[in-house]
């Protein structure tokens, strides 16, 4: 779930796939990458997180959708 206008995503993993606080991540649909970087914030349970997404991380026209992909981002 992507809340644009407070800066923030939803993510539908957490601490049991390795996500920790301060960790950055890139967001993939297919083979585009939609966001170059997104940070895991101070909210990771055991199977969801909190990320900050900055509108100037996400490439122009684009938005965050269900069923895109967190990858490492490096």
């Amino acid at each position: 779930q992507y809340l644009p206008d407070q800066g923030f995503a939803v993510i539908d993993a957490g601490s049991a796939r390795g996500l920790k606080t301060g960790q950055t991540y890139a967001v993939r649909r297919g083979h585009f990458i939609v966001a170059k970087k997104i940070e895991i914030g101070e909210t990771v349970e055991e199977s969801q997180s909190i990320a900050g997404v900055n509108a100037s991380s996400l490439q122009p026209g684009e938005t965050l959708k269900p069923g895109d992909e967190v990858i490492k981002w490096e």
